[in-house]
């Protein structure tokens, strides 16, 4: 019984090492790229057909974005200069990895190969409330929207964006009022430029509405105005009538509105310290 007892307790002793251990991939490589290099679209990781090994070439932010699940705009103390730095990531974990353990193994790796140091903080966020305006909503159903080919997309759920003249023109194939209102947040911030402080409003789905639609919504685009290169070729300003904010948008293209609702109280991760080259593999 004793050395039962012992054997349990070693047991026990090396699980809880284990559970204290940071998890890691079982293999890694994280190269600094080129700015000039064209980013890749991820492949692989858990969810997917190849669910053992993952491939990415992205910037810094996106990096971190990824691995702590949190928008940009949740990350911040990270110097401009390095956001943008693009990264080769090549990674191989076993095929039953879950997608936080593999978040969990990709922070390991920023931290180790980076020395990426942080702290958590709480700050707050505008906030708005979609819902249905007075008059109803102006939507019809994904199955009997007529055809828009302005701008083209292919069949399926997909949001698709133009630029004429200054305003923004998006359009939602088969995406739900909870797409909309995820989407809402950045059109916001577009429409009226960015906030100093960085913070894209958040927005909540209260329509209850529960189809998929198929719509187009155009507004003017302050930021795309103020990021036009000074002296470029450019499209004549549009007239007022052709640029109505994303409000009034919303309202007349759609029968919705954005109600301001109170601030929301987010968590953030505040960078300390973070290398622009990682540490050899």
């Amino acid at each position: 019984m004793r050395h039962l007892s012992s054997t349990l307790a070693i047991a026990l002793t090396l699980a809880a090492v284990r559970a204290a251990q940071p998890l890691e991939f079982d293999a890694a490589s994280l190269k600094l790229l080129d700015p000039a290099s064209p980013p890749a679209i991820p492949a692989g990781g858990p969810g997917t057909g190849a669910p053992g090994r993952y491939s990415t070439r992205t910037r810094l932010i996106d990096l971190l974005r990824v691995a702590y699940g949190l928008p940009d705009d949740q990350i911040t103390g990270l110097p401009a200069s390095l956001a943008l730095n693009l990264y080769q990531l090549d990674a191989t974990m076993p095929p039953g990895t879950t997608r936080p353990a593999f978040e969990a193994m990709l922070q390991t790796l920023l931290a180790q190969r980076l020395h990426l140091a942080f702290r958590r903080e709480t700050k707050s966020y505008p906030a708005f409330d979609l819902v249905v305006a007075r008059n109803g909503p102006s939507l019809k159903d994904a199955s009997a929207a007529a055809p828009d080919a302005y701008p083209v997309l292919p069949p399926g759920p997909h949001i698709g964006r133009s630029l004429h003249n200054g305003n923004l023109r998006f359009k939602f194939q088969e995406k739900s009022m909870a797409d909309l209102a995820a989407t809402l947040g950045n059109l916001i911030d577009q429409s009226v430029g960015s906030r100093s402080d960085g913070k894209r409003p958040r927005v909540t789905d209260k329509t209850g509405l529960t189809a998929l639609y198929t719509f187009t919504l155009e507004f003017a685009c302050a930021d795309c105005v103020a990021s036009r290169p000074v002296g470029a070729a450019a499209d004549p300003p549009p007239a007022a009538d052709d640029a109505p904010s994303i409000f009034t948008a919303l309202e007349k293209q759609l029968g919705l509105k954005a109600v301001k609702a109170a601030d929301v109280s987010l968590e953030v991760i505040v960078i300390d310290h973070i290398d622009r080259v990682p540490i050899a593999n």
